[in-house]
């Protein structure tokens, strides 16, 4: 297992640069809700390397965690198709 390392601060900033909005819902991030991501999360043997970063929202970082990041993806996509077919039927049914 990985010891976690602090994200220095010039590749902090480097990276909320690149985006404010989560890189998996795709939400506009407020600064004071902006993290980033591992992509491959630090207890999996993933480092503080910017390709290994990803800005995103405290909820999907939250619910991401540890997550395998295809994993992760896979499943919020069969989460908001669920969410669609929803609508779609309630649409429907006005």
């Amino acid at each position: 297992m990985n010891k976690r390392v602090s994200i220095p601060k010039a590749i902090r900033e480097a990276k909320y640069k690149e985006s404010i909005n989560c890189h998996y819902c795709g939400k506009k991030t407020a600064k004071r809700e902006r993290h980033l991501d591992h992509v491959l999360a630090v207890e999996r043997g993933g480092t503080n390397d910017p390709t290994n970063l990803v800005v995103a929202c405290k909820v999907c970082n939250s619910k991401k965690s540890t997550t395998d990041y295809t994993a992760f993806i896979d499943k919020e996509i069969i989460r908001v198709t669920l969410h669609l077919e929803t609508l779609l039927k309630r649409r429907s049914e006005k």
